[in-house]
């Protein structure tokens, strides 16, 4: 079924159940739990042919449950189950919101900006998919430029309190 020794032992212990013994699929499912699904997911899916939850069921446990939040999220977000359009039109909602963020840093950084307003005139046919393609680069040389200039900072920044350390060693 794809499990190592440990983690059927695991599996076993979070649902109750006696390793040695013998279940029905319906059994298991009806003792499996949404932690222990995303635990275990890859092997849940097999087992029982198909995410066993239901996305609403899936979204209240990661809302109160911190450790599976995102795993929660990205079972009930996902292609097959939201069309592309939506998943699209979601993403770029999220972004816009987090877009203040990078804006107020880079002023004069349009780059983000312009591939989500691409991406939904894309999704409206207004655009080519060149012309998203060339907006989706350079929004991500954006994003390199900036992990790039913080890393740099952060070297300097790191630098700077060991010159700092070495001086106050000295002195004293």
């Amino acid at each position: 079924m794809g499990f190592c020794e440990y983690g059927i032992k695991d599996f076993c212990e979070k649902l109750n159940l006696d390793i040695d013994k013998t279940y029905l699929v319906s059994e298991l499912k009806e003792r499996l739990t949404v932690e222990v699904f995303l635990d275990y997911p890859s092997e849940c899916k097999k087992l029982f042919q198909k995410i066993p939850f239901t996305n609403i069921e899936l979204l209240e446990f990661g809302e109160h449950n911190s450790k599976h939040s995102r795993s929660s999220l990205k079972y009930t977000i996902r292609k097959g189950i939201i069309s592309d359009r939506i998943l699209s039109l979601f993403s770029c909602e999220v972004a816009l919101s987090c877009l203040q963020n990078f804006e107020n840093v880079y002023l004069n950084d349009k780059r983000p900006r312009l591939a989500i307003e691409a991406r939904l005139a894309h999704l409206e046919d207004l655009i080519s998919d060149e012309e998203l393609s060339a907006a989706y680069y350079a929004a991500y040389s954006a994003a390199n430029s900036t992990f790039c200039t913080m890393l740099k900072d952060a070297i300097t920044d790191k630098y700077e309190i060991y010159e700092m350390f070495l001086k106050i060693s000295k002195e004293n």
